[in-house]
């Protein structure tokens, strides 16, 4: 085997107690010089800059400096734990306005400083990542001067017979996954808008940028031995895209709802930097955590196992999160999710398929925000109409947008230069994202009208591949089988058979009877779901619970549409928080 074939590395030996700091300059110089611009992400873009101007730490002067935000600085990311460092911060800086760092402490930050904390990390020339230990004393070992010394002994194999030394490696990415750093809510936005990062977690260093991971006891590109570029779905890199991208915010939250802040009411704050910098692609922007565009969809978020209710630091005042949003849940979410909205896309990057699944839904009621002094605002929620007019003809398409007819498609697919190399079935808005800055000045509190009707807990469902929570059948008045819901209890809780539930219907849906739906429908296979017909329709329900006048989230399921037809009232007002 040639060492220096594709994707292949020779294992190096490093020093026990010290690293190898000119071999980190290497890797930053390989990058600028043969990365280009992949690695540098939004520098430069004037509409991406949300500051003037950073207070910087000068490591030569010792002291702070206003900069303009173009300059090139090294951003750090790490975690405070408990100490009182920021109050002594604090009180040396009490006549500075705008503080130079951030912590589970930051809520008294500006709202500007906090929106725009995911540009500063994205802008920086590299993200020094301090994942070791567990609070801002643990520091980076192993680089000198003052720093402590690190403890990194390697195993070695040696086979006489070939004269040759192995070296055991140690799983350095998996040492960063499992770090409290990783953990902590405010570090995820961090990590992910970071352009380029240097790694310390467990006495190792590693290097990540936009095509590249280096370890330092593994030899890579800096030392001419060629490595395979990331795969961006399996390394969490984040891209700028002109299309709504649903699936990318889907993996966000995802990953993200289940780390820890020290304060629940900071869990919309600490993801404000990822949300500005999807922005300009998703029109309407963001709804407490859900996308206005593709409202309906993304209210269809479930839990993979069982979450636990966040009622914030001010209980149903100020920092309330709301039931209906994913932020008022802490624990993981299911990745699959956002396949309900994502039926506008063809092919994404590398030949990948938009989704595996026919599901497609519709509205069925009009969204609206609203105060306490009688303020609202509409909910945008277009993702169906652009849908709905769909030309199969070059006439009035938006510009750029071409049409393309192949004939092996039974419909044609559309492409726009912005959005290459994403191919979709109809033209969606390209670069065309705006924000109402109502929608964070008003409360979490909406209005509606809708159907209601109730329905009786039957059976366990089968679960989803890797769901850990329960999934019921539903039956009606008269003991038919109607539906499902997934429930907010563990697999091995006693199922509440004979419960009542009240529900109310969100949306509405169809599937393919052709298609094999059992990843994603929990009552697909089940023997009573209707099959006489080309497809399943159903409705979008939400299990509710009454609280004073308003209504509460507490399961989300389907219920087959004619069932739902014959027994739900008519339309009837709702308060939902």
């Amino acid at each position: 085997m040639n060492p220096r074939s594709k994707g292949r590395s020779q294992g190096l030996v490093v020093d026990e107690n010290w690293i190898d700091l000119e071999r980190l300059k290497t890797w930053m110089q390989c990058c600028d010089s043969e990365h280009g611009q992949t690695c540098k992400g939004f520098l430069g873009k004037a509409e991406s800059q949300p500051l003037d101007s950073l207070l910087l730490i000068d490591v030569h002067r010792e002291c702070l400096v206003e900069a303009p935000f173009t300059t090139r600085y090294f951003a750090l990311s790490y975690v405070w734990g408990k100490d009182t460092g920021q109050k002594v911060l604090e009180t040396r800086l009490d006549n500075v306005a705008q503080r130079p760092s951030r912590n589970d402490q930051g809520r008294n930050a500006s709202p500007k400083l906090i929106e725009a904390m995911g540009a500063i990390y994205a802008h920086a020339y590299c993200t020094i990542v301090a994942a070791g230990g567990n609070d801002s004393h643990h520091g980076l070992r192993g680089i000198g001067t003052d720093s402590q010394p690190r403890s990194l002994p390697q195993h070695k194999l040696h086979f006489p017979a070939h004269n040759l030394d192995c070296l055991v490696q140690r799983n350095v990415s998996a040492s960063e996954r499992s770090s409290f750093w990783n953990k902590r809510g405010w570090t995820f936005q961090e990590k992910l808008m970071s352009r380029r990062c240097l790694i310390f977690a467990h006495d190792s260093v590693l290097w990540r940028c936009q095509r590249s991971i280096w370890r330092e006891d593994m030899t890579a590109d800096p030392d001419g031995y060629s490595r395979p570029e990331l795969n961006q779905f399996a390394h969490a890199i984040f891209k700028s895209y002109a299309w709504p991208n649903l699936h990318q915010w889907d993996r966000s939250v995802v990953t993200y709802n289940g780390r820890n802040l020290s304060f629940e009411s900071d869990r919309l704050a600490a993801i404000q930097g990822i949300e500005w910098a999807l922005r300009k692609s998703f029109p309407g922007g963001f709804c407490y955590g859900l996308p206005e565009f593709f409202f309906d969809a993304a209210l269809l978020w479930q839990p993979l196992e069982p979450v636990t209710r966040r009622l914030g630091d001010f209980g149903k005042g100020e920092g309330y999160l709301p039931s209906w949003s994913w932020a008022g849940w802490h624990g993981f979410l299911d990745g699959r999710m956002s396949h309900f909205g994502r039926d506008f896309v063809r092919t994404v990057e590398q030949g990948l398929a938009g989704r595996t699944t026919s599901t497609t839904i519709s509205p069925l009621v009009e969204w609206w925000q609203v105060d306490q002094q009688g303020g609202r605002r509409g909910i945008g929620n277009e993702y169906a109409a652009w849908r709905d007019n769909l030309s199969e003809t070059s006439e009035g398409l938006s510009p750029g947008w071409i049409i393309h007819f192949d004939h092996k498609e039974k419909k044609p697919h559309f492409t726009h230069p912005a959005a290459n190399p994403a191919t979709f079935w109809w033209p969606v808005p390209i670069n065309a994202g705006t924000i109402d800055p109502q929608a964070s000045k008003l409360p979490p509190h909406l209005i509606f009208k809708s159907a209601r009707a109730f329905f009786v807990v039957d059976e366990r469902l089968p679960n989803l591949y890797n769901c850990k929570c329960m999934a019921v059948s539903l039956r009606d008045s008269e003991g038919c089988w109607a539906g499902m819901l997934r429930l907010n209890m563990p697999q091995t809780a006693t199922i509440p058979v004979g419960q009542t539930v009240e529900l109310v219907a969100i949306s509405k849906g169809y599937a393919s009877n052709d298609a094999d739906e059992t990843i994603y429908l929990e009552e697909w296979s089940h023997t009573k779901r209707p099959r006489n017909g080309p497809l399943y329709e159903f409705v979008n329900v939400l299990w509710v619970r009454r609280e004073e006048d308003w209504v509460l989230r507490e399961a989300l399921g389907r219920l087959e549409k004619g069932v739902w037809e014959r027994q739900s009232s008519e339309l009837m007002s709702f308060k939902l928080r």
